[in-house]
């Protein structure tokens, strides 16, 4: 079952989105009009406290779905263990599995429980990891921010961004059959190898054969933002985005 919206004061309260309480004001252009941003929405404060506002308000309409996305997650990789021992099939004096047909049948499912909740992980992380990426994207481009200002804000390891994990997580999901296809050719290309470069730094993992095993980038990504806790990788998120946006305001009022 879906959880309700948080309140969209309390998004900003708890996570500390700072620029948004200084400009909330309605902004003028330069010929005394509304100001309105590029889809058609009236601008409050800044270009970039006003992409920030934006953020808040879709994602808290989104973080329902992408909270059930992260916590069924974590209750799959809870149950690891338990999938792993139901596949364990125990004869007495090592012999091999019995052929009795109710044997391997139960045996049948347990391997098919075991590897529909390995792909059910893939699934709920990537799919995190596209609306979350989705949201950020959208927001990048309503703030202005810079390449620059959107790779130097919340460094994780090997100096990358929040952001550049998060769509590169997004993208890896997406894209997993054509770079498992590419890799086997010999025809891995330069926005592949600089995708897999971006997650490899993040997650610092050392081969990128890593990035295939049963745990996917978007579920490790998830895992050091969050931990356990869909709320540690929201305020996370946001958190980066507020840093974006302090980033681009500050160089907006700069070139004035």
């Amino acid at each position: 079952m879906l959880s309700s919206p948080s309140g969209y004061q309390d998004l900003i309260d708890k996570y500390g989105l700072g620029l948004w309480v200084r400009a909330p004001d309605i902004s003028l252009d330069a010929t005394g009009n509304l100001a309105m941003t590029t889809d058609g929405n009236i601008q409050f404060g800044s270009v970039a406290s006003d992409a920030l506002h934006q953020l808040v308000i879709n994602w808290r309409l989104n973080a329902p779905v992408m909270r059930m996305l992260f916590d069924a997650n974590t209750d799959l990789r809870s149950r690891k263990d338990e999938f792993e021992d139901c596949t364990t099939v125990v004869i007495a004096s090592g012999q091999r599995i019995a052929s009795r047909a109710q044997d391997l049948s139960a045996y049948d499912k347990a391997q098919g429980e075991k590897h529909s909740a390995r792909l059910g992980q893939w699934t709920l992380a990537g799919s995190l990891m596209i609306a979350a990426a989705s949201l950020l994207g959208k927001f990048k481009s309503e703030a202005g921010a810079s390449d620059g200002e959107w790779s130097k804000a919340q460094l994780l390891c090997g100096d990358v961004s929040i952001g550049q994990a998060i769509v590169s997580a997004a993208n890896f999901f997406r894209h997993r059959d054509e770079y498992v296809k590419a890799r086997y050719a010999g025809t891995v290309g330069t926005r592949q190898r600089n995708n897999t470069a971006v997650l490899l730094s993040a997650l610092s993992l050392a081969d990128e054969q890593d990035l295939f095993g049963d745990q996917s980038p978007s579920e490790r990504l998830a895992l050091l933002l969050g931990g356990e806790q869909f709320d540690e990788f929201e305020g996370a998120v946001l958190r980066y985005a507020n840093a974006v946006a302090e980033k681009a305001e500050t160089r907006s009022a700069g070139s004035v």
